[in-house]
């Protein structure tokens, strides 16, 4: 049997290898001998440089995740980003020989020297790191630190609106420091493309076109005689405009179209005049629909300016439906022109009617005059009586050889002048055609581009 005082030896012993195997769990050797070697009288005001009259550069990098929104109301982008800023800190360098060859070592960003680089035209940002949230900085044995942060930002830019919904918009990410000039702090890209967009999310509303960054030097709007140094991120945005042009354009295109078809409703119909404000409420219901789509802009996009010229020359179309109808059920404001006024008013309303196709009743008295001047058929009996009088009657109201009874004249010169509308909506139509395909093809390119 052992004695007492072997024992006792082996149990102290053991409690020594206990204790000592505690201690090594709670403070590892190398890394922890490292960081308070590293932190042991450092000061995170102070600027990273043995030399203070050097300039520490920082290397910026941003890593584009999505663009959430474009508000064109407010002209603000909001976007995921993910930025990575690179410098080198002079106090921070060590021997990795001495430390179990550690070469890198992560330290909480707020025990270190911070540059003051932010976002200049930020409207509001949200990090998901800052000084108060436990996300460490990477320190290499060099002194260079690596500090990456996710950020989720608006940004303030100019919108162009006039091109929508076949526009670009290029919109800027101002990188710079509030206090440190470019003296004591420069800021740089040095990365071939300057920004990451591999792990970019599609946008349902825009197209990722291009990225470009430039480094400037500006002055300080207070004090001219220092300048801050500046680097901008282009971001360049196209829109996907097939919404727009089957919901909004292609609708407005067919309504506006629909407002010819008017011109060639007969005017004993009864419906021209409910048809077309039918089509001018229909227009103005799809304007009412599609205003909440338009952005509010300085200058008229030009789906705005095509909703209001389609919406006026519906409006139109309305107007002058209403003028006809009252001119072709009141055939005696023909009477009120001077015979001379009549026969030029007929022979110009006739010869449009030739190129037109404008056909005429087979009771009407206008055929043989029309057939004289060569515009229809063939007879050419009543052209001096038609050029003399118009009205085919002489002064005692009696009807002559090849001439007409008074009833006969009245039923004559209604047939003129209703005729001649009928000429008028004819040419309208055709007027109305032609500014509604030049607005089509004045669009048209917006398309292509």
């Amino acid at each position: 049997m052992p004695p007492p005082i072997f024992i006792a030896f082996l149990f102290s012993i053991f409690d020594c290898l206990v204790m000592s195997e505690g201690m090594r769990n709670k403070y590892p050797s190398a890394s922890w001998n490292l960081s308070s070697f590293l932190l042991r009288d450092y000061d995170p005001n102070v600027r990273p440089l043995l030399n203070s009259s050097g300039t520490v550069v920082i290397d910026h990098f941003l890593s584009l995740q999505q663009i959430v929104k474009v508000d064109p109301n407010t002209e603000t982008v909001e976007m995921h980003l993910h930025e990575e800023m690179t410098w080198t800190d002079e106090y921070l360098t060590w021997n990795p020989k001495h430390f179990g060859n550690i070469s890198d070592v992560s330290l909480m960003r707020h025990n270190i020297w911070l540059p003051d680089a932010t976002v200049m035209n930020k409207l509001a940002a949200v990090k998901l790191a800052s000084r108060d949230v436990p996300i460490p900085a990477k320190v290499n044995s060099q002194g260079r630190v690596w500090l990456s942060t996710p950020l989720r930002i608006n940004v303030i830019c100019q919108l162009e609106m006039p091109d929508f919904p076949f526009d670009t918009q290029t919109f800027t990410v101002e990188v710079g420091s509030w206090s440190q000039p470019a003296s004591d702090l420069e800021i740089v890209n040095a990365h071939t493309p300057c920004m990451d967009i591999s792990h970019f999310t599609l946008n349902s509303e825009w197209n990722l076109l291009s990225i470009s960054c430039d480094n400037q030097v500006v002055p300080s709007s207070l004090h001219h005689n220092r300048h801050f140094s500046r680097l901008k991120y282009m971001i360049r945005l196209e829109r996907r405009s097939g919404f727009f042009t089957r919901f909004i354009i292609l609708p407005t295109i067919l309504i506006s179209f629909l407002s010819i078809v008017v011109f060639y409703m007969p005017c004993d119909s009864g419906q021209k005049v409910g048809y077309i404000i039918s089509l001018f409420l229909t227009q103005v219901f799809n304007i009412v629909l599609i205003s909440g789509f338009i952005p509010v802009s300085i200058q008229l996009p030009v789906i705005s300016k095509y909703c209001l010229i389609s919406i006026v020359l519906t409006w139109l179309a309305c107007y002058l439906t209403i003028i006809i109808l009252a001119g072709y059920h009141s055939p005696q404001t023909f009477s009120a022109f001077s015979q001379n006024w009549r026969r030029n008013i007929f022979q110009m309303f006739s010869t449009f009617g030739k190129y037109l196709q404008v056909p005429i009743a087979e009771q009407s008295g206008l055929r043989s005059y029309l057939s004289c001047k060569n515009l229809h058929f063939s007879n050419c009996h009543q052209l001096n009586a038609v050029e003399g009088h118009f009205d085919l009657l002489d002064k005692s109201g009696k009807s002559g050889e090849g001439g007409f009874g008074k009833s006969e004249v009245v039923d004559h010169s209604d047939d003129a002048w209703r005729y001649c509308l009928l000429c008028l909506d004819r040419m309208l139509a055709a007027f109305f055609f032609f500014i509604n395909m030049t607005a089509l093809i004045l669009i048209i390119p917006y398309y292509i581009k």
